[in-house]
């Protein structure tokens, strides 16, 4: 919305646009504003909008209410592919009237995707990447670590392994699967756990450090930013390219 749709049209921002952890333009947001928690929906009501954009996880209850108020709404489902976002930046551009401005972003992040993997080194053999997030959780086909792995051609070893979205291991587990790399958020601390586990020291990617931590933020992002976190991420698989 905010790279496609003027300023002046935007009344106000979900709370997670203004939170850095979550976006990468959230001092920007927090500037324009006004900002709103999910479960305020009087204050959306208030606001008077044409049309509100829900997602998945927007709460039942809030939609009834702007139903009741009779503001529309429209729910885009699911996303965390870089494909979904390509397809729902196309939908809200139509939506919205502004569809030569969607389609000028999507064609950039295929430029910017095909800029990027021409830089990244050639391999017989991919390397396989997996993301440890706090209780070990790993994502898996259906997710935005699985896109990035895809644009610099690794394999997410979650998605390998059969998980759709995100789904829980142990440590056996993780040994069993045996990464050549192990990604963390920076902010978790779970790096040093790895490294200090008794049942983790035979894997590959403890025993070569190849345990490397990312800010939160890239790995959290649902957009078009996600080709950034690809930046980031093939310079730590490809470090001796980059």
């Amino acid at each position: 919305m905010w790279a496609i749709c003027p300023r002046e049209r935007i009344v106000a921002f979900n709370e997670f646009a203004a939170d850095p952890e979550f976006c990468f333009i959230a001092d920007l947001v927090k500037k324009r504003g006004p900002i709103f928690k999910s479960k305020q929906t009087e204050l959306v009501i208030g606001y008077q909008p044409d049309l509100v954009f829900t997602v998945f996880y927007s709460g039942a209850d809030f939609k009834e209410k702007l139903k009741q108020a009779k503001i529309p709404y429209f729910d885009l489902g699911h996303f965390g592919t870089i494909e979904s976002i390509k397809k729902q930046t196309l939908l809200i551009g139509k939506i919205i009237g502004e569809e030569g401005n969607a389609q000028v972003l999507v064609s950039l992040i295929d430029e910017k995707i095909q800029e990027l993997r021409k830089k990244l080194p050639h391999r017989t053999k991919p390397i396989r990447v997996l993301y440890y997030d706090e209780g070990g959780y790993i994502p898996g086909k259906s997710s935005n670590f699985e896109s990035m792995c895809h644009i610099i051609r690794v394999v997410n070893v979650g998605a390998e392994q059969g998980i759709k979205s995100w789904s829980q291991i142990d440590y056996e587990t993780l040994l069993k699967w045996n990464p050549d790399i192990i990604i963390v958020p920076q902010e978790s601390h779970l790096r040093g756990q790895l490294i200090a586990n008794e049942i983790l020291s035979h894997a590959q990617a403890i025993k070569k450090g190849k345990v490397f931590e990312i800010p939160g933020v890239y790995l959290r992002v649902d957009s078009q930013y996600m080709i950034l976190s690809a930046n980031l991420l093939a310079g730590i698989v490809y470090e001796e390219a980059f």
